[in-house]
């Protein structure tokens, strides 16, 4: 996998797949709200690393079609704490107020969640979670799907949504 340092002094930590993960999200009927109020399909990124992680402005994407849909929705400058969060909003308003809204809502029945890097002109996946139908019974509350423990290989599913913070 190509790899790259990237360069806004973030304490040196190279840029390669995992260090960001997909860690939750939901994807149909949402109880989290967003800071305009409204419930809304969202996934969490989760840094992986022991040091903060700046994403410049430009250079990190998100999308719901994985690799043929790479720059989809291109990221602003956020900054994530070691081993903290960001929560994107899935919601189609396509900008930035207090928190990041994408330009796409997640699918109910299924599809690739991704997150890519910009490197030399062409992306680089970081993550991406492929999941199946959410419309069951066991997500018809709002529940979240999400890595036990955060960052991990196993997903199950939570009664309550975690949005942000730990997995639990």
């Amino acid at each position: 996998a190509p790899k790259s340092t990237s360069p806004t002094g973030t304490g040196g930590v190279e840029i390669v797949p995992g260090i960001l993960e997909v860690n939750e999200f939901v994807a149909t009927n949402s109880v989290n709200t967003n800071e305009f109020g409204d419930a809304s399909d969202w996934f969490e990124i989760y840094n992986t690393a022991d040091q903060e992680l700046v994403l410049n402005a430009g250079e990190w994407s998100v999308t719901d079609g994985g690799d043929d849909h790479a720059g989809k929705f291109v990221l602003p400058e956020l900054s994530i704490a070691p081993h903290g969060f960001i929560v994107i909003w899935c919601d189609g308003l396509n900008m930035t107020a207090n928190d990041v809204h994408t330009n796409f809502s997640l699918s109910s029945a299924g599809e690739e969640i991704a997150i890519h890097h910009l490197e030399n002109g062409s992306y680089v996946q970081i993550d991406d979670h492929a999941y199946g139908d959410q419309t069951t019974g066991e997500h018809a509350n709002g529940e979240s799907t999400g890595r036990s423990p955060d960052g991990g290989d196993q997903w199950v599913v939570f009664p309550t949504p975690t949005p942000g913070a730990p997995n639990s």
